[in-house]
């Protein structure tokens, strides 16, 4: 566990790095061009866009739970949403030092008796998704430069992205040796229960291809989620950007964000990797900037909703005493 004055100091850098690219994308666009763009901006947009966020939320959850089945925890599926969300609440805020993650894996290690189990799940879910989005970026702009009618940078895209792929899987069968062998002895030592229960469970996710392949198409169907609900805020605001464009830069974006967690809430990394990725495929930076502003409003949303089911419990468990 850290030092509380080093846990406090890295919820304020994060805060600062969140403050500091704001104040960065507003001296770059100038904050006429900023208020012009986010004017078109209102509740309508959100609500329109909250059910398909909803939906990417759903996906997630049972994403985690395909990999928790594997691994011989069978965990309801409206215990591991609420824990989720719970999660989403402790991401965007950190209070008390935890992170969205870390409290997950400690709330489900009461349900699956082991720490190991439980934080095993939580990487491997997390895993898959960021394993995916080179391959879906590859794709992506496969089928860009296919409409383009770029057919040779069409076939150089799809051919890299068959190359990921076989990599991919490739890596996925030597860790499963490295595993293997490394989860009995550490070191020349018998290793922890916890080391033993994390390497474990992911060797039983990793001897499992048809597992990993339900894993990979649920990545894939949770990032064309997040293509719709962009595409739906886009037409809600009338901004005319193809659905094919989102499909070419989603998966940048998408990367860009999950690479660079040193924001609170992704506040701040979430606009600078819209603004840029966006404008690399010529698109305005201010509706770039939109589209951002309202996916992290929608993700405080939930991040609100957890916060809301977690004060809830506390209320009904107190009550209980």
């Amino acid at each position: 566990m850290d030092n509380p004055f080093v846990t406090q100091l890295k919820h304020l850098a994060k805060f600062v790095v969140s403050i500091g690219l704001c104040i960065a994308i507003v001296w770059v666009l100038g904050p006429q061009r900023m208020w012009a763009a986010l004017a078109p901006i209102s509740p309508a947009t959100l609500l329109a866009a909250l059910p398909l966020m909803a939906l990417g939320v759903l996906i997630t959850v049972r994403r985690w739970q395909v990999v928790l089945d594997v691994q011989g925890s069978a965990i309801a599926y409206p215990l591991l949403l609420r824990v989720y969300v719970k999660g989403l609440f402790f991401n965007v805020l950190g209070l008390g030092g935890i992170g969205g993650y870390t409290y997950r894996v400690m709330v489900l290690a009461r349900h699956t008796g082991s720490g190991g189990v439980s934080a095993a799940s939580v990487l491997a879910e997390r895993a898959v998704d960021f394993a995916a989005l080179p391959i879906i970026a590859c794709v992506g702009a496969a089928s860009f430069a296919l409409a383009a009618g770029r057919y040779d940078a069409a076939a150089v895209l799809a051919g890299v992205g068959v190359l990921l792929t076989l990599f991919l899987w490739r890596v996925i069968a030597s860790g499963r040796t490295l595993l293997e062998h490394g989860t009995e002895w550490l070191w020349g030592r018998p290793a922890p229960r916890f080391i033993r229960d994390f390497g474990g469970a992911l060797v039983v996710l990793a001897r499992r291809p048809g597992a990993i392949r339900r894993l990979l198409g649920l990545s894939c169907l949770f990032q064309a989620a997040v293509i719709l609900v962009n595409y739906t805020i886009s037409w809600n605001l009338g901004f005319g950007i193809s659905l094919i464009q989102f499909v070419a830069l989603m998966p940048f974006v998408a990367l860009l964000v999950n690479a660079a967690p040193v924001a609170l809430g992704g506040l701040g990394t979430t606009q600078a990797a819209y603004v840029y990725i966006f404008r690399l495929g010529d698109i305005e930076a201010g509706k770039a900037l939109a589209l951002s502003v309202v996916i992290t409003a929608g993700v405080f949303v939930f991040a609100a909703i957890g916060g809301a089911v977690l004060v809830s419990e506390r209320i009904r468990l107190r009550g209980m005493l």
